[in-house]
């Protein structure tokens, strides 16, 4: 509610991904959730833009963190999520 402005209706844990942060070169771990949400998107404080992306992101030159590009986003087409 506070960064989205939504309303978390539901969670599924998706998975926990490991890399190397590309600005820092640490180790960064992600942990992520499949969520059903209620109500409209709206980006609050650290939150700059959101965006829905579909599985040919890349064509529309769409660029996304190695974490998400290489472990998360096949993960849901794998599961025909995405």
């Amino acid at each position: 509610m506070e960064e989205l402005s939504v309303q978390l209706i539901d969670t599924e844990y998706l998975g926990t991904y490991q890399d190397i942060a590309v600005f820092s070169n640490k180790q960064l771990q992600v942990i992520t959730y499949l969520v059903k949400i209620e109500g409209e998107i709206q980006c609050n404080n650290e939150i700059k833009e959101a965006l829905w992306i579909d599985r040919n992101y890349k064509e529309l030159g769409i660029k996304v963190g190695s974490i998400l590009g290489d472990y998360v986003i096949p993960e849901l087409i794998k599961r025909d999520l995405m």
